[in-house]
């Protein structure tokens, strides 16, 4: 760090005894009331005064915000919103990144969630489900499958694994696991991961490489590799980079605890060589039976914007306009693509707990019970006895305008559909990344 940092070194190692900030950053499809700072280089973070009972609060399992790290949020600056793009996130769990692309990516856009390790798909599912997007997918794949898809995305973001020399603050275990050997590993697997997903990249697209380290192994001396090995142009991002964010030297865009309002992170876009390449489109999805689309059609927002696709007993939606690029995924088997809806029970749907929290439910659809505040952190825990008025049925469970999940009533007892993984424990919920 002294090699890096020269005599900001001491200001850097004095910053890490200090606590870290708070942020957050915000749904624009779910707005609610909060107060906060802006995050300087991220339209929709902000800073909290300090850090509350996150797990507590039912605007954050309605999806209104995400909690995530200041720094992570800069990789906005490098990403062009101008125009749709369909852009794979390779390294997804739990989340923080392909929420925010979702957010920022103009109508027409996809974004396909990747984690490699399975045990973390679980929290990457339920904070895209939170957040309520419809034109995205997830998948379970090792960087070397997407080779099946060349030329497929407009934009890679790769956030690599990494030594984590910028959690040391926030998470002081990881600085018992850090080693120079550990930097030489990291830095070996990050240019294997990236040469084995560089065919998926559209040529003349955009590769965004990112880490949460310090170190010049794994983020200078990776960027140079890239554009040595794989012949990439690093490019300043479609709007210069703020210059509080601008690396005095080396590539990208930086941040560190004694400089910003946040942790240590690097990132830096590529750009691949090359004229521009089609999609190869291949459909293999299996459109929902006519008389299954129409008993949930009234379900969602402007059916006819979307594509019902059945797969097993569950009805699943996508855009339409984008059905053949979704379709094209199949080759790698995905984990869920587009929003589940229902699940047939025979030839009747039950809604499913996604459609709550999704951006295009029609609340039309069901009777809404309003919950306060105790009654949602119950519901959020998995309890029955509610009393609302209202034949029996199915009953949208809300909070200040934003859906929680869904109770079925029947026999005077509000029978809980949120699944079982999504009760408020202990643990919380994983967010940050």
């Amino acid at each position: 760090m002294h090699a890096l940092l020269g005599e900001e070194a001491e200001a850097f190692f004095e910053s890490l005894s200090q606590p870290p900030p708070v942020s957050i950053r915000l749904n624009p499809r779910k707005p609610f009331p909060v107060e906060g700072e802006p995050v300087p280089w991220c339209e929709a973070g902000r800073y909290l005064p300090e850090r509350p009972a996150f797990t507590e609060d039912p605007y954050l399992h309605a999806g209104a915000y995400y909690v995530q790290e200041a720094g992570s949020m800069a990789i906005e600056c490098l990403l062009d919103k101008t125009k749709p793009l369909a852009v794979l996130d390779l390294c997804a769990a739990p989340g923080g990144k392909a929420t925010h692309l979702l957010a920022l990516l103009p109508e027409g856009s996809m974004v396909v969630s990747n984690e490699h390790v399975k045990s973390r798909l679980p929290a990457l599912k339920h904070n895209l489900a939170r957040w309520g997007y419809v034109n995205h997918a997830i998948l379970n794949a090792d960087a070397k499958a997407f080779s099946a898809l060349p030329g497929f995305f407009d934009v890679i973001l790769c956030d690599a694994p990494c030594s984590g020399e910028g959690l040391f603050r926030k998470d002081p275990t990881a600085m018992s696991h850090w080693s120079p050997e550990k930097v030489k590993f990291n830095a070996s697997r990050q240019r294997s991961i990236v040469a084995d997903v560089w065919p998926a990249l559209k040529p003349g697209g955009t590769f965004i490489y990112s880490t949460c380290t310090y170190n010049r192994v794994e983020n200078d001396d990776n960027v140079e590799w890239i554009m040595k090995h794989q012949g990439a142009e690093e490019m300043q991002g479609a709007d210069p980079i703020p210059a509080e964010l601008a690396a005095s030297r080396g590539h990208g865009l930086r941040t560190y605890p004694h400089r910003h309002r946040a942790e240590g992170f690097f990132a830096a876009a590529m750009i691949k060589p090359g004229g521009h390449q089609p999609h190869r489109i291949a459909r293999h999805v299996q459109p929902a039976p006519v008389q299954v689309a129409a008993t949930v059609k009234g379900w969602v927002r402007e059916p006819d914007r979307f594509e019902f696709v059945l797969r097993g007993n569950t009805v699943c939606v996508v855009p339409a306009d984008q059905s053949g690029t979704f379709s094209a995924l199949e080759l790698l088997k995905p984990v869920s693509s587009g929003t589940r809806i229902a699940q047939m029970k025979g030839a009747l749907p039950v809604p499913a707990p996604e459609l709550a929290l999704s951006c295009e439910l029609n609340r039309d659809a069901f009777p809404v019970a309003e919950l306060n505040h105790a009654q949602a952190l119950r519901y959020l825990r998995g309890a029955t006895d509610f009393d609302f008025p209202g034949e029996n049925g199915f009953f949208l469970m809300d909070y200040k305008g934003l859906p929680l999940g869904f109770s079925k009533k029947a026999a005077g007892r509000f029978n809980n559909l949120l699944p079982n993984s999504w009760y408020i424990k202990r643990s919380g919920i994983s967010t940050e990344g």
